[in-house]
């Protein structure tokens, strides 16, 4: 979702997540320019036949989330989920006028049901509603001044998704499968008052729709996965003066090819071709290796792919509708939508892993880099303190991303981990040259350390260190005799410390209590000209940090497993 990302998917809802670094399979898309999130919810023929758990922050914010599961017979299982949400209190802890956090409210349904029998027939349905209400801006506009600055947002969104697949007997590694998936959403975002607002409506259905074939060639070393697809988008979007539409339709083929010949080592060979009724036609190729030798204790990724997206620069830049810049689009093409061509990158990347022993610890080490080029990229510039900018960049863009992460167990039930993460991003701006990409840690630190004991007691702790961060709004300083220099401001780094305590009883029942933000770091100032929200130079839209501070919450969680 373009809107809210993961916020909209509760955690108690989720069995797994699954990460793909760098170009995904061509099987799920053209798109997946550098990784993919795979949320994996519980399935109705799972281990919880009931699930309720209960949340309270110091905020105020309460969330209800429930779970029900019932196998209808051997072969037909169904699973109920609800959510309730509430966030009424107002807090402005840094007295600035506006609210630390929206207030409001969220309800989610949401119905799965699952089908498999002995002759290799599994399906899956699911079929969910989200009715999303927040309401923020100065603390004034919810004690009934009409001319304080306000801001209201509504998320309304629809989902239904199917997949369905059959094994064929007699043959190994032999299926088909199909996947269906449909959605709706309206959002509905007011900004300002009556008299002086600027409101943002969108709505948006996609059709989605994947039909898959797998097999092998002479035997289950040759292995491989073709199919056809078929995306179509259907958005309306307006701010003030701004009206943007399309029907964007994306039919295409893949066929993907891997190379098993022994377990410790493959190599996956993809390519798709889709006809864009926008954009025409485009090609995109991907591989993907793996080897793991040293008895099997070390493993090596190498992958490299293409992809390509059309940009969404409204609906995924809304911090720029909470201030007063004016929008300016610099079109290439009017034929495409908002005048701009699509995004299209090029994503490399290599991958070591090895375990072994650091004395008598079991011990993990990771290295992966990877490097993403765009060969175009819509560029969203804020470097005027009065607009924001939106142009196509042509190999304006490269982002080189280093992680290095070591796991140890120094004793039964005790897990620590170290993680490093540098993640250089430098874009071209018209007028500018090559800057950091704004709201990006060059740098950050991660530790963390999770101890269980016997009796069921879990204590987990986390510090995270967060380098300085460009914020847009390049000023120039010029020399005698020489181009202007651009420079920027930078926020200060810092470091966010969490903890979380729980207890577990009979395996049933679970009680747990933490804190976020324990060292009470907050950003000063995170709303420029926040006692002239009308002025020409208001935005709340450059936060980099924490504007509430150290938050307490709680809760239990109540399991019933069959």
């Amino acid at each position: 979702n373009v809107y809210h990302g993961l916020s909209l998917i509760p955690a108690a809802w989720v069995d797994g997540i699954q990460i793909t670094k760098g170009a995904g399979s061509v099987v799920n898309g053209y798109e997946s320019m550098a990784g993919q999130i795979n949320i994996e919810l519980k399935k109705p023929f799972g281990k919880e036949n009931l699930l309720l758990d209960q949340f309270v922050a110091q905020s105020g914010r309460a969330e209800t989330d429930f779970m029900y599961r019932k196998d209808i017979n051997k072969n037909l299982a169904t699973n109920l989920f609800a959510r309730a949400s509430f966030n009424p209190r107002i807090n402005d802890r840094n007295q600035d006028g506006f609210l630390d956090m929206p207030v409001g409210k969220q309800f989610q349904v949401l119905n799965r049901w699952q089908y498999a029998n002995e002759n290799g027939l599994e399906g899956i349905v699911s079929v969910g509603y989200i009715d999303d209400a927040h309401n923020g801006g100065q603390v004034a506009s919810h004690e009934g001044d009409n001319n304080a600055y306000g801001l209201g947002l509504s998320t309304k969104k629809f989902d239904a998704v199917a997949k369905v697949g059959k094994v064929l007997k007699g043959k190994p590694n032999t299926s088909i499968g199909t996947q269906f998936m449909f959605n709706n959403l309206q959002f509905d975002g007011e900004f300002g008052n009556v008299n002086n607002g600027r409101n943002y409506n969108a709505s948006s259905s996609t059709l989605y729709m994947n039909l898959m074939y797998q097999s092998y060639i002479g035997n289950t070393n040759h292995q491989f996965q073709t199919g056809l697809s078929l995306q179509s988008d259907d958005m309306e979007e307006s701010f003030e003066d701004y009206k943007f539409s399309r029907i964007e339709t994306v039919p295409g083929a893949f066929f993907e090819y891997t190379y098993k010949p022994k377990e410790t080592f493959s190599l996956v060979g993809g390519i798709r071709t889709d006809y864009n009724l926008i954009y025409g036609w485009s090609i995109t190729p991907r591989i993907h290796s793996k080897y793991r030798f040293n008895k099997e204790k070390t493993a090596l990724r190498l992958s490299a792919g293409m992809g390509r997206r059309t940009s969404n620069p409204l609906a995924q830049n809304q911090q720029i509708f909470a201030s007063s810049r004016q929008l300016q689009f610099f079109t290439s093409n009017l034929d495409f939508p908002y005048g701009l061509e699509q995004e299209v990158s090029v994503n490399s990347g290599i991958s070591l892993q090895h375990e072994f022993r650091l004395g008598y610890m079991p011990t993990t080490v990771a290295v992966d880099f990877f490097n993403t080029t765009f060969l175009n990229e819509v560029v969203v510039d804020r470097e005027s303190s009065a607009r924001a900018s939106f142009y196509n960049q042509k190999n304006g863009t490269v982002a080189n991303s280093l992680q290095a992460q070591l796991d140890l167990t120094p004793a039964r039930r005790t897990d620590i981990r170290f993680a490093y993460r540098m993640f250089d991003v430098k874009t071209q701006y018209l007028g500018y040259g090559y800057m950091p990409k704004p709201f990006i840690s060059k740098h950050r630190g991660f530790v963390n350390i999770t101890q269980k004991t016997r009796t069921k007691w879990q204590f987990s702790s986390t510090a995270t260190w967060y380098g300085k961060q460009r914020i847009p709004g390049a000023t120039a300083l010029t020399l005698p005799s020489t181009q202007p220099i651009f420079v920027s401001k930078y926020s200060p780094s810092f470091m966010l410390i969490n903890a979380q305590v729980s207890k577990t009883f009979k395996n049933v029942f679970e009680l747990y209590i933490g804190g976020e933000n324990l060292l009470n770091y907050t950003q000063e100032n995170p709303i420029q000209e926040a006692a002239n929200p009308f002025d020409q130079n208001f935005d709340a839209g450059l936060v980099w940090g924490p504007i509430f501070g150290r938050m307490i919450y709680g809760g239990f969680r109540w399991r019933l497993r069959g």
